[in-house]
């Protein structure tokens, strides 16, 4: 086997403990050309004294023999000393009795040598503890240099903590400031929501079940010409807040449209022209419907409608719901959108039924949609309720239940009329 690695001895402090001076010599010259600091003592007292000063030693050599204090002695107050305890101690006996040597490792010793001492022997001894000495000290430095790391990164953790919590409570406050402004533009938006009314002899009701807080659907039903209403619908693209600015503007420029004595067909194309002005690249695209609705002098109802995009109308008589089309792109397509007028009659116990595309395309339960059929069964289901405003409330009622607790895909929104006079006989 190669030999071992000789231990870098150099600045190594070591004890020599002797009471015979010609054993001090020959070890410590010994040591002293491998490179260790030797440092001598005569006797227990010496060694103890040796010992305890500062910088401690590194390794001793003790005799197991040594006058005044007794090297078992010595042992015992070196090991029960916090600051000399870890320091090894190599003890020289004259006996290699079993129960000789156990007794110095009881005390403390961490080897033990038989004398005479081999020099050899010794070295390689000495090495062994200066090697695990070295190791020993290499942990603790490492172990302290990764507790000043952890300490580092605790504190940095701790900063960031802080900064994080700063945040969050910042966020917090902004959140909590938005959330009242969402609140504040649903109530918003509900004023201006039509309310269950009486308009030139028709019962009205209206329903609007944003997605989120807020919506992009909008109604507007008011008098129009010497016996009818108009209803006006609208769907701006996508959700939420930017969906509700656009149905804003959308509002605006139908309420300065609306003054013009224009049929339907001629509203959608204003509208649809003035929106392509304000937001020529398309950022603005809204569905819409306008119907007017008015009683004959025969006493029915004639219904007249333009629709641009996926806003829904239907006319509910006698159990039956018909769909009015008079179909057209979105309004906010510029020179591409072309609406046209479609007229119908319809008896006085006829209900007209205008819808945003989020009542019929909401999933239900079982995955299909809710459509025609669900607002035909809701509105023939209803037809004992007393007003207008409660079949609506019905209707709405049986589209939640029929997704049972899912989520709700889209804004949704509804505007019911019917002819007053006929409506307690639907």
């Amino acid at each position: 086997m190669p030999p071992a690695m000789r231990v870098d001895a150099r600045g190594v402090r070591v004890l020599v403990a002797d009471e015979d001076a010609a054993v001090r010599d020959e070890i410590g010259r010994d040591l002293e050309r491998q490179g260790y600091v030797v440092t001598f003592a005569r006797d227990g007292a010496e060694a103890l004294e040796v010992a305890r000063r500062q910088p401690f030693q590194d390794v001793l050599v003790l005799d197991a023999a040594l006058p005044v204090v007794s090297a078992y002695r010595v042992l015992t107050a070196l090991d029960s000393d916090v600051a000399t305890s870890p320091i090894p101690v190599i003890l020289l006996t004259s006996s290699e009795r079993a129960d000789d040597v156990a007794r110095g490792f009881e005390h403390g010793a961490s080897d033990h040598l038989v004398k005479p001492v081999s020099l050899v022997e010794l070295e390689a001894r000495l090495g062994h503890q200066v090697r695990i000495l070295q190791t020993k000290r290499a942990l603790v430095a490492h172990a302290d240099a990764l507790e000043r790391i952890v300490h580092i990164r605790t504190r940095e953790l701790h900063e960031a903590l802080l900064r994080i919590t700063d945040m969050h409570d910042v966020l917090k406050a902004k959140t909590h400031e938005t959330t009242l402004d969402l609140l504040e533009a649903r109530r918003f938006q509900d004023l201006a929501w039509p309310k269950a009314s009486q308009l030139a002899g028709f019962a009205v009701a209206a329903a609007n079940r944003p997605a989120g807080v807020v919506g992009g659907d909008l109604a507007d039903v008011r008098p129009y010409g010497e016996s009818g209403i108009r209803i006006f619908l609208a769907d701006a693209t996508g959700h939420g807040v930017q969906a509700a600015l656009r149905s804003m503007v959308v509002k605006t420029m139908y309420d300065s449209v609306c003054k013009k004595d224009v049929s339907p067909a001629a509203v959608m194309t204003l509208l649809n022209h003035a929106l392509a002005e304000t937001y020529p690249d398309l950022e603005a695209k809204v569905d819409a419907a306008c119907i007017d609705v008015r009683v004959t002098r025969e006493g029915s109802l004639e219904i007249t409608g333009s629709q641009a995009g996926g806003v829904a109308v239907g006319v509910f008589h006698d159990g039956v719901l018909d769909e009015l089309r008079a179909p057209g792109l979105p309004l906010g397509i510029g020179s591409l959108g072309a609406y046209a007028d479609t007229t119908r009659a319809a008896g006085r116990d006829a209900v007209v039924v205008v819808m945003s595309d989020g009542v019929l395309e909401q999933s239900t339960a079982a995955g299909a949609r809710f459509e025609w059929e669900g607002v035909e069964a809701s509105l023939r289901t209803s037809r004992g309720l007393p007003s207008i405003d409660e079949r609506l409330e019905w209707l709405f009622a049986a589209w939640t239940r029929s997704f049972a607790g899912g989520a709700q895909e889209d804004d949704a929104s509804c505007v019911c009329v019917a002819w007053k006079m006929s409506e307690n006989r639907r």
